[in-house]
């Protein structure tokens, strides 16, 4: 993913790939850059068995989560607001993640002021990766026809725009 990023912002600098640098979001280099550091820092990940599974049992857990935080503010919301049907579906499955979840388990210090190691550190930073990468291609690959199912089950069709409150 960070090999990806890299190369097309060669590409772009370059002017072979045919966008305009003066049309870039700083959002978007910003978003690469930080793909590419991510990834730089996943080469040094210790990834093992225990935690590689860890990883996968938390994907569920943290889809749970997930589901809660956005069910519960819609559901309030609902009562002064319209919201397409299957709107939490939508957002609890196309939710964003990955950036924030790395920052904060990279965060986490290797050594303790007094110089004791923290050996969760690896577990903890393999489990969010592996979480984030499990979430980035099961979900992505699969919010479009998700989409299509939702919107047809609403009788919304699929060239018409969803309301403005959904969004």
């Amino acid at each position: 993913m960070a090999v990806v990023a890299f190369i097309g912002l060669l590409e772009i600098a370059s002017g072979t790939s045919g966008l305009d640098l003066q049309r870039l979001s700083p959002l978007f280099v910003q978003e690469a850059i930080g793909g590419v550091l991510y990834g730089l820092e996943l080469l040094i990940v210790a990834f093992d068995a225990q935690s590689l599974l860890a990883g996968l049992l938390a994907f569920p857990v943290v889809l749970l989560a997930r589901f809660i935080a956005v069910a519960l503010p819609v559901s309030l919301m609902k009562r002064r607001k319209v919201f397409t049907p299957g709107a939490i579906r939508i957002l609890t499955w196309g939710g964003l993640r990955g950036g924030v979840s790395v920052a904060l388990a990279l965060s986490i210090p290797g050594k303790l002021a007094d110089g004791t190691l923290v050996p969760e550190r690896e577990m903890v930073l393999t489990i969010t990766y592996v979480v984030v990468v499990v979430s980035i291609v099961v979900q992505g690959l699969t919010i479009g026809p998700l989409l299509r199912r939702t919107l047809a089950a609403a009788a919304v069709g699929p060239e018409e725009p969803l309301p403005v409150e959904a969004a």
